[in-house]
């Protein structure tokens, strides 16, 4: 199966903010030319759409399936990373004492009321089972820029230490393959 892995527009939210399952809205000034890009991107074999439920990315999907007739599936399990305590604040204003050990091991290290990286992977793992099952030649997901990551080493069996080093910027489309 191949697999188009969306990232949604860009936030509003101020810079430096940690954000992973908070629900924030798009920015209303960039949205549209955003989305025009990300459906110019994606190929018409495109046979539906899944979502996160968070609104970033359920508003690029609706816009995505309502331009190409498609049908969306929300998904819970394309969310993004759960960073507790920590969501909405300003990277700066969490203390030190907290974040030193999530970044030494984010793969067993949660955010306080949070999830790990392994939690995260986990769940993934488990959405990729389900898709196995899908009778589609080519799925696309509107989702956030941690899960592509996560999603993209996965699928191509690539080591998860580095996959947040892979670049992926807001309204990009990442292609791989399930097999």
């Amino acid at each position: 199966m191949r697999l188009s892995l969306i990232r949604h527009t860009k936030p509003r939210v101020d810079e430096g903010v940690c954000y992973g399952q908070a629900d924030l809205p798009v920015d209303e000034e960039s949205f549209e030319e955003e989305a025009k890009l990300v459906d110019q991107h994606l190929t018409s074999s495109v046979e539906v759409f899944w979502t996160s439920p968070l609104i970033r990315c359920r508003r690029l999907a609706d816009y995505l399936c309502a331009v190409r007739n498609r049908p969306l599936h929300v998904e819970p399990l394309l969310k993004e990373m759960n960073f507790g305590r920590w969501e909405e604040k300003k990277w700066t204003e969490i203390p030190r004492s907290e974040t030193e050990p999530w970044i030494e091991n984010m793969a067993t290290h949660a955010p306080p009321e949070g999830e790990s990286l392994g939690d995260l992977v986990d769940r993934l793992k488990l959405l990729l089972r389900r898709w196995k099952g899908l009778p589609y030649h080519h799925v696309a997901a509107v989702t956030h820029g941690g899960v592509i990551r996560i999603l993209l080493s996965l699928t191509q069996q690539k080591d998860l230490s580095s996959c947040m080093e892979i670049p992926v910027l807001y309204g990009t489309c990442h292609e791989t393959v399930l097999v």
